[in-house]
């Protein structure tokens, strides 16, 4: 009985050996396989396929999130809600409501990070738009700008009040897709980059005191100073 057990234990220890030389022989050909296709430009990024598909689907039948899609871009526009975080902050400090004002200083601190983490990344990956507009498609600033609206009130006040901001993330980036101004790679990044512009806004820019950032006189603009 002894020597039985002995030789299953060497049989099943041979073949988990050979299973995983199976498997990495395969991903060995696989990953060898997409470097070739890549070289070859066959498939340069894997979410053309995805955004092949979805304009195939756009032919078929009625945009699904077009009654949507209008809002969530204007959500996402840096133009509508930095503008808006600034009046916010402005309006918090005239009318005495340090709540308000701490609020807008939250929301134009993330809203900086972003930009200062999207705009440089924009240039030096000079992704041309599906829509053929221009080369600024990665990441997607509009899906960022969501997300870090959405990480920054779930900081501030908890999962409850983040999730429905997450939802309108989502529903973001679906209408970029939609309207053929950025790949599925696009809005992914652009999710994960609005997170981490979030969470360095709260956890580096609030809570250090030497970092901050103050409106210029005017509304011309903002100011970033470090104290040393």
């Amino acid at each position: 009985i002894q020597r039985e057990r002995v030789q299953l234990e060497l049989a099943d220890s041979a073949r988990w050996r050979y299973l995983w030389a199976m498997t990495v022989t395969v991903a060995s050909d696989v990953e060898e396989f997409l470097r070739d296709q890549v070289r070859l430009g066959v498939c340069s990024d894997a979410s053309q396929l995805f955004n092949d598909v979805l304009r195939s689907i756009r032919g078929q039948q009625q945009k699904p999130f077009e009654t949507t899609a209008d809002l969530t871009n204007m959500y996402g526009s840096s133009t509508v809600n930095l503008p808006a975080s600034l009046l916010l902050w402005s309006a918090g400090g005239l009318a005495g409501r340090p709540a308000l004002r701490d609020a807008g200083a939250d929301l134009a601190r993330t809203l900086l990070v972003v930009q200062a983490l999207v705009g440089p990344v924009k240039l030096l990956a000079h992704r041309e738009r599906p829509d053929g507009t221009n080369h600024l498609s990665f990441p997607s600033g509009h899906t960022a700008n969501a997300f870090a609206m959405a990480r920054l009130v779930h900081l501030r006040h908890g999962r409850a009040w983040g999730m429905p901001l997450y939802a309108l993330g989502a529903l973001t980036a679906a209408g970029r897709l939609e309207d053929d101004r950025h790949y599925l790679s696009d809005v992914v990044m652009g999710s994960a980059v609005g997170v981490v512009a979030a969470n360095c806004a709260v956890w580096g820019f609030a809570e250090n005191p030497r970092l901050s950032v103050a409106p210029l006189p005017g509304g011309r603009g903002l100011s970033l100073a470090w104290a040393l």
